[in-house]
């Protein structure tokens, strides 16, 4: 990131944890805690794959590809739906990040450079950006 990125803007937590007031298991695994990573692109891609999914098969997908602790998909369909709501939540905030440094910084360049274009008397030409 730049130094001149958005300076209210906090990055996301990289992991988020959820405790489970009723743990829940599958295939003789108990899960107590969903541990929720960044998602990749990759995971992103495979969790949406599914033709003919609803939003929330997608999340559900999302949660399995990203969890920590490996939950097996069966097993996040076991959640409450108020804390797969939650979950989701985590998901979007990541859409919200500011743009990287480089391109961020070259746009801030480019701007620079329009205005001093703008602003600079007729027949002179601003330096090349």
């Amino acid at each position: 990131m730049s130094g001149d990125a958005d300076p209210a803007w906090e990055p996301v937590p990289a992991t988020v944890t959820w405790t489970l007031e009723t743990p829940i298991s599958h295939g003789g695994m108990r899960f107590s805690t969903v541990t929720l990573v960044a998602p990749t692109a990759e995971q992103a891609m495979k969790a949406s794959a599914v033709r003919g999914a609803s939003n929330m098969e997608v999340v559900c997908r999302l949660i399995s590809n990203c969890s920590a602790e490996r939950v097996p998909y069966e097993a996040v369909q076991q959640i409450p739906e108020w804390i797969v709501g939650q979950m989701a939540a985590y998901f979007e905030e990541f859409a919200g990040a500011p743009a990287p440094g480089p391109l961020e910084a070259w746009r801030q360049a480019r701007k620079a450079a329009q205005a001093a274009a703008a602003s600079a008397p007729t027949g002179e030409t601003p330096p090349p950006v």
